[in-house]
């Protein structure tokens, strides 16, 4: 299931390169596991059978707030790459309690929907193994056939699922990883002068100075050449844009996102949170349609949250009718515990119609 987009801000922090034991090309060290929570893997990497299956293996804390936001992410990478032989395994180094008590969640009397396997690290020994002391979590390692690290980095990364996917069709190897952590490093580096140069802009707009950010843009420009399919670029240029009421270079960025992440169903999300962030003279109406009918197609309409986004589109469209029809949908698709709010949102199009209706019967 697809969940909430990240606003500009949020997607800056997504991903940052840290060093990490083992390193890309490094075999795989040992897993030691106390309790598993969830199932156990059919195999660990170096266990007999690891050679049928490629690994993804997260260190994560219940504590975390980063590592909850890539639950839902690694769930529904589960689910859609579990019969390709991906296994994802979660590693905490608390106490197994505590674990369960957060899959639990007794107060709500709604589980942890954390369908991968998740085990308590047996005395702390494959967080020794894997993480350096300094290292920030969520962290994620992609582990080939062979039982090699092809590839390491935040699990929100957008290379991450490619490299899963290359990984089980042995298109992504150890030099692939290390070309791509160079250039998750330099996209980094660039981030950092990103950050910096839209600062210096916004301090000089707030001292009545109109500065035109060229710098700035080139910057951006230069992440997209190295991450050619990270959406935030994208993002941040068309925000700089709207800022400079630059409507025809706007709708350019538009079409290029459209044709980038059109078969990325999670980056289209993130575009039509972006276009409801905007003021109404900076969205672009038919982009969110487009895309929103894109997301719907690519979730094969049975994804609620895709659903329900395509309803608010409609909504904010004028196309009631339909609103109501996909919010339906949407409630249809969701699990009896979730569908309160989604039944609210409907009543709420109901109502909007109803008084349209009678609007339109006034003198």
């Amino acid at each position: 299931m697809l969940r909430p987009g990240f606003t500009l801000a949020a997607i800056a922090t997504l991903v940052s390169t840290a060093l990490a034991v083992p390193a890309i090309g490094d075999k795989a060290p040992p897993i030691q596991i106390n309790k598993w929570l969830t199932t156990a893997p059919a195999a660990l990497p170096g266990d007999k059978d690891a050679g049928k299956f490629v690994y993804l293996i997260e260190f994560w804390a219940t504590w975390c707030g980063p590592c909850r936001l890539s639950i839902p992410h690694l769930a529904d990478l589960h689910r859609d790459l579990a019969k390709t032989g991906v296994t994802i395994i979660g590693i905490s180094s608390e106490d197994p309690a505590i674990i369960e008590k957060f899959l639990a969640k007794p107060k709500t009397g709604k589980p942890i929907d954390m369908p991968y396997h998740v085990g308590a690290d047996k005395e702390n020994k494959t967080n020794a193994a894997w993480m350096l002391e300094d290292q920030g979590i969520p962290h994620a390692f992609v582990v080939d056939k062979s039982g090699i690290i092809v590839w390491t980095g935040h699990p929100m990364d957008p290379d991450m699922p490619r490299a899963l996917k290359g990984a089980v069709a042995g298109t992504y190897n150890t030099e692939t990883g290390k070309a791509a952590a160079a250039a998750a490093k330099k996209y980094d580096e660039l981030l950092e002068k990103a950050r910096s140069a839209a600062e210096q802009y916004e301090k000089d707009r707030a001292n009545g100075e109109t500065p035109v950010p060229t710098e700035l843009f080139k910057i951006i420009d230069d992440m997209a050449s190295v991450k050619p399919h990270e959406l935030m670029p994208l993002l941040m240029k068309r925000h700089f844009l709207g800022e400079l009421d630059r409507m025809e270079d706007i709708i350019a960025i538009d079409a290029k996102v459209e044709s980038v992440m059109k078969d990325n169903p999670e980056a289209l999300q993130q575009v039509i949170e972006f276009q409801f962030e905007r003021s109404l003279a900076e969205r672009n109406p038919g982009l969110m349609l487009r895309v929103a009918r894109r997301l719907e197609q690519l979730t094969e309409g049975k994804d609620t949250d895709a659903l329900a986004l395509l309803a608010r589109v409609y909504c904010e469209l004028g196309m009631i009718d339909a609103a109501i029809v996909a919010q339906e949908r949407a409630i249809a698709a969701a699990p009896a515990d979730d569908q309160a709010d989604l039944k609210r949102v409907l009543q709420y199009y109901k109502s909007a119609k109803d008084m349209a209706s009678t609007a339109a019967k006034s003198p």
